[in-house]
């Protein structure tokens, strides 16, 4: 957690802030553009989505833990992935990076659980849904750039054997 507080208090700053249009709709329809067209403009969605301007703006509709472990995840998993060619090599390992960016997304993950059940977004405004939507597709971007950890075992254990199909129910 420590960690993560550090990492996440660390400033970043964007090239490209000033194209972003800092608001929920406006960000949101160029994210649906950007997913039907990456080449749709020159701003890394992703990137956006870990800065602070970001977690400002999905903070009020979803909490600070909750932005706070979204910005967690996205930070710590690209650092990781892009860890050769940043100076972030020497402050964490790739390893920790990992471990940083897996528990926050974990986190995350059980926050989104809770409120995706029909009940709960029925309840939701446009801009809570849209700050939902953009939080999912963060996760599935950080996902897509998350590498195993080297140390654990392959998953499933290669001494697992599925040649007795008699204990599975088709």
């Amino acid at each position: 957690m420590i960690q993560q507080t550090v990492l996440r208090s660390t400033p970043v700053r964007l090239d490209f802030e000033d194209l972003v249009t800092w608001e929920i709709g406006s960000f949101t329809e160029e994210c649906v553009w950007w997913i039907g067209d990456p080449d749709f403009n020159n701003i890394s969605q992703v990137v956006a989505m870990f800065s602070l301007q970001f977690q400002t703006l999905i903070k009020a509709s979803v909490g600070e833990a909750a932005s706070n472990d979204f910005q967690s995840m996205i930070f710590a998993i690209l650092l990781a992935h892009f860890q050769t060619t940043t100076a972030w090599k020497r402050m964490y390992t790739a390893l920790e990076l990992q471990q940083i960016g897996f528990l926050a997304g974990e986190r995350l993950l059980s926050f989104l659980e809770k409120r995706l059940t029909a009940q709960s977004l029925a309840s939701l405004s446009r801009n809570e849904l849209q700050v939902l939507f953009l939080m999912i597709v963060g996760t599935i971007l950080a996902i897509r750039y998350a590498q195993p950890v080297t140390e654990s075992p392959p998953f499933p254990p290669m001494e697992v054997s599925f040649t007795n199909a008699r204990y599975f129910n088709y």
